[in-house]
């Protein structure tokens, strides 16, 4: 009897579904760049949880080459949004991309995504390429 307690007790307590809790700002990913080539390349970004203040919110790419700056920020770097609140289109209510010309053939870049909620920013992960 005691090793059937032992076996079916941490059964019943030991699962518990977390919920999801509320987040003010977003939470978001920089996708790997895709259709490099000499002339450019396409940035793609996802929205992996949308905060709450999701109606101030827009989103877009910073991005500059490794040898000026390899982690790109909007003061710092290139950087663009788009009307009303993503760069490029979005591709479903969480992924968004945008086709970026006149880079340099043969120069690493080094790009991320940003969401700025309010004057808040927060940005995604690096993702670096070479520009073929």
């Amino acid at each position: 009897m005691i090793l059937i307690l032992l076996f079916v007790i941490p059964f019943l307590f030991g699962c518990q579904k977390e919920e999801p809790y509320a987040r003010e700002f977003s939470i978001i990913k920089t996708l790997d760049v895709t259709d490099v080539n000499s002339s450019g390349a396409t940035f793609n970004g996802e929205v992996v949880i949308k905060g709450t203040k999701q109606k101030n919110t827009y989103y877009g790419f910073v991005w500059d080459d490794a040898g000026k700056v390899s982690e790109p920020r909007i003061s710092e770097t290139y950087y663009i949004t788009g009307s009303p609140h993503v760069a490029g289109q979005f591709i479903n209510s969480t992924s968004f991309k945008i086709k970026i010309s006149s880079l340099i053939k043969g120069n690493e870049y080094y790009v991320r995504v940003f969401a700025n909620s309010d004057n808040t920013i927060v940005y995604g992960n690096i993702v670096n390429f070479i520009c073929n």
